[in-house]
């Protein structure tokens, strides 16, 4: 339910999930199947330096430069601050053993804070916040590596 500047073809694919859910939910409700979305924040996963990778390696050179500076340190993440694999495998055991499951799940690394502030904030408000963020983090990231080129 939210995007950011160089994974269009991510998030396209992940709102292609939410309308087939609902469309699914709808269909299937009077067989007594329930569907449910399993809505992951940020996952300590190997897909954040995959990501990295793939973006400096496709998009280098290209008139993004600027911002792909910028997501290359924004997805380096920190395990201290996402979500663990098993706690979405719990959340997934939690849908499954509930008699009346929820129709969304949201779970770990900030997922909920980031649903309501997309819920909350207008589109031109949450892009900001977006472009703030990013922009900070590269800045650390740059503050981390200046640092650590000097030790």
């Amino acid at each position: 339910r939210m995007t950011t500047p160089l994974g269009g073809w991510y998030h396209a694919s992940k709102f292609a999930l939410e309308g087939l859910s609902a469309a699914l939910r709808q269909e299937v409700a009077p067989f007594g199947i329930d569907v449910i979305l399993i809505e992951p924040g940020i996952i300590d996963t190997p897909w954040w330096e995959k990501a990295r990778r793939n973006l400096e390696s496709v998009s280098s050179g290209s008139a993004y430069r600027t911002q792909i500076a910028q997501w290359k340190t924004v997805l380096q993440i920190d395990p201290a601050t996402s979500g663990h694999p098993m706690e979405v495998a719990r959340v997934i055991l939690k849908a499954l053993a509930a008699r009346k499951p929820q129709t969304r799940y949201a779970v770990g690394g900030n997922a909920e804070g980031i649903l309501m502030a997309r819920k909350l904030l207008s589109d031109h408000a949450f892009d900001h916040a977006v472009d703030t963020l990013t922009k900070t983090k590269a800045r650390e990231g740059e503050n981390r590596k200046g640092s650590n080129d000097r030790e």
